[in-house]
């Protein structure tokens, strides 16, 4: 999992990849990924979505699968 400040000064980039050739699963709370707020407006920037606020990023990564998120 990567991180990045925006250039906005108030988001967030969350990057998750998935390098196996086997399905797997992300669980992290915001908190370690240094996100301040605990119930965030995140943004799926691959399919331009919002995604509902949850305590922690989770998602399951496909083989050699990729998530990009605008975190706010």
């Amino acid at each position: 999992v990567w991180t990045a400040d925006a250039a906005d000064g108030h988001s967030q980039y969350v990057a998750a990849f998935n390098l196996s050739d086997q399905p797997q699963a992300v669980d992290m709370p915001w908190n370690e990924l240094q996100v301040q707020s605990a119930h965030p407006a995140i943004q799926n920037l691959w399919t331009h979505e919002e995604v509902p606020g949850a305590e922690r990023l989770t998602a399951k990564l496909p083989p050699h699968g990729s998530l990009l998120l605008r975190v706010r």
